[in-house]
């Protein structure tokens, strides 16, 4: 009999373990630990456990609100099946990812770059978190795992959705279990990857339709997410954090 607990007490743990490892259990605790230049004007710079504070669309330093506050590499995913949508090619969301990870990490040295350590928004070197608006003036938000009500309101067009109630009109509906797993999944085989311009700075690029168009066509056609990207920003080369699940 003893033996049989302890083969069962076996059994769920290392269940448990495989669940973590597909992004079951372990959704939302993927971790990287990055060490990049180009992200600030101050060299070099080692960046763990990021979180994102997801605000307002029309936040700023005097009227912003916190709407949640969320580990990087989900931020990354979430943005990535906001933007290109959960039924795109398995290669073409990859692309994103990386596309959406490199844009989160340049955000202020791209769209501030006389002082992108300290602006309000993207990457802040005093606080240590990522700080970006929750529309298209950054980037668009999902936590797939649950429903996102469609509201408008003038001049933020998608919003995060987080408790927001009193709309039965759904923009996206929460993934399968199923296809939460198998989009996990493809952020564990990107998970860390950043694409270096010809300094070795984390290269700064942005995403528009067009080019989400032309990752899931190239998919489509056969391109694996390393040609996708090549095709559309140019040869770069690839940083790979140090990552845990």
């Amino acid at each position: 009999i003893v033996i049989a607990i302890i083969a069962i007490i076996l059994i769920v743990l290392l269940f448990h373990a495989m669940d973590a490892a597909r992004g079951g259990s372990g959704r939302g605790k993927r971790s990287c630990t990055y060490t990049l230049n180009g992200v600030t004007s101050t060299g070099t710079v080692e960046l763990s456990n990021l979180k994102v504070e997801i605000i307002n669309c029309d936040g700023k330093a005097d009227n912003y609100e916190v709407l949640d506050t969320v580990d990087f590499e989900k931020y990354i995913l979430g943005v990535a099946l906001a933007e290109a949508g959960a039924s795109s090619p398995d290669e073409a969301l990859k692309a994103q990812m990386i596309a959406v990870r490199n844009f989160t990490l340049t955000r202020n040295s791209g769209m501030c770059p006389s002082h992108p350590e300290s602006c309000f928004h993207g990457y802040n070197e005093s606080t240590g978190i990522i700080r970006m608006r929750a529309c298209t003036n950054d980037q668009v938000y999902w936590d797939y795992t649950k429903d996102c009500p469609k509201i408008e309101r003038p001049g933020q067009p998608t919003l995060y959705c987080e408790g927001v109630d009193g709309s039965t009109d759904i923009w996206k509906k929460a993934l399968s279990e199923e296809r939460q797993k198998e989009v996990e999944a493809l952020a564990n085989e990107v998970m860390g990857e950043v694409l270096l311009d010809e300094n070795g700075n984390v290269l700064k690029l942005g995403y528009q339709a067009d080019e989400t168009d032309k990752f899931i066509a190239d998919a489509n056609a056969g391109k694996s997410y390393v040609e996708i990207l090549e095709g559309v920003y140019g040869s770069s080369s690839y940083s790979s954090a140090k990552c845990t699940y």
